[in-house]
């Protein structure tokens, strides 16, 4: 669950992603207007808490860009402007909800919730691999009915692997997914998530495998 907070206030970004990281998310800063088109192009979010005021531009115009370039997103506005007329661009351009500053955290939390009940698209989003059920709308992991409890980085790999199963996924790309830009990765921290997370998926019996492809990635597949 990978959030990007477009935000140039340095305290407000830092508060308002360290308390989203605690809630779960995977959080990305941009700073400007380029930062985010930058993001935007190179992942996939479940939300953008877009700030208007930016030192570029007006936030609200990523919602036209990603319209134009074809990419699905969820969009937060999260700005001190609060008229109503303020409100109604947003809105009407294509954001999902409009929360103005000052605001609450857990306010924030809701809504962003509130927004991710609302598909993107309609998909299939039960996925069965082995013993194994993935829900990528709750992003939960089920083993034969029972919730299989997983830490967080662990599901998101999972999820991940899942998504993708049967098919090789560079390492790259799952530390992009699921590190954000400003996590300490070293050359063995996907590892040690591999290792934790092949040992509980064998101590389970879930009926699935996780290979290591030499220099190249990872591979889930049903035994």
């Amino acid at each position: 669950m990978r959030i990007l907070l477009v935000e140039d206030e340095p305290d407000i970004a830092e508060t308002t992603g360290e308390y989203l990281k605690k809630q779960g998310f995977t959080v990305d800063v941009a700073d400007s207007m380029r930062f985010a088109r930058e993001a935007l192009r190179s992942f996939p979010y479940e939300v953008v808490i877009l700030d208007r005021m930016l030192p570029d531009g007006d936030g609200v115009e990523l919602i036209r860009f990603c319209q134009q370039q074809g990419l699905l997103n969820r969009f937060l506005v999260l700005s001190a402007m609060d008229q109503l007329n303020d409100k109604l661009t947003g809105l009407n351009l294509g954001a999902d909800d409009y929360v103005t500053k000052p605001f609450e955290p857990q306010e924030l939390l809701a809504r962003i919730r509130a927004a991710m009940r609302h598909p993107l698209q309609a998909v299939e989003h039960i996925i069965t691999v082995g013993q194994l059920r993935y829900d990528s709308q709750s992003h939960n992991v089920f083993l034969r009915d029972q919730l299989f409890l997983l830490s967080r980085r662990e599901l998101a790999i999972m999820g991940l692997l899942m998504k993708r199963a049967n098919r090789v996924i560079a390492r790259e790309a799952i530390e992009q997914a699921v590190y954000s830009f400003d996590d300490e990765i070293t050359s063995n921290t996907l590892e040690s998530h591999m290792s934790r997370l092949r040992k509980k998926l064998t101590q389970a019996d879930t009926g699935v495998t996780i290979q290591t492809v030499r220099g190249v990635g990872y591979l889930l597949k049903a035994l």
